[in-house]
């Protein structure tokens, strides 16, 4: 009997863990999604950069700085961009690679 109980506490707490897991991830989505945020943070993947081109995010110095930012970042390419598309609006003459630092670095300072 004392084991069944301790099961269905067990369940009862992972069930809450789990409903307080999707309250966060919709909260998440929402701030995300807030009409309050500057349009250069949503700027989207293929949006050209100050001489007219796609970013080239193939370059091994602009793909190491995407990387050090993924794991922060949990993996979310989009937030990426923002970062990227933020600092483009500061500095529109910069290249990929100074965006791409200058993101990184603001990153870090910010949250740390």
């Amino acid at each position: 009997m004392d084991s069944l109980v301790v099961v269905w506490i067990l369940v009862a707490v992972g069930i809450l863990g789990i409903v307080a897991y999707m309250f966060k991830m919709a909260a998440n989505r929402r701030v995300e999604e807030s009409p309050a945020r500057s349009s250069d943070l949503r700027a989207s993947k293929s949006e050209p950069t100050h001489h007219g081109s796609v970013p080239d995010r193939r370059t091994p110095e602009c793909e190491a700085i995407r990387q050090k930012l993924r794991l922060p970042l949990m993996y979310d390419e989009e937030k990426i961009d923002r970062l990227i598309a933020m600092e483009r609006s500061l500095t529109p003459s910069a290249s990929e690679k100074q965006l791409h630092a200058a993101a990184y670095e603001r990153w870090v300072r910010d949250n740390h």
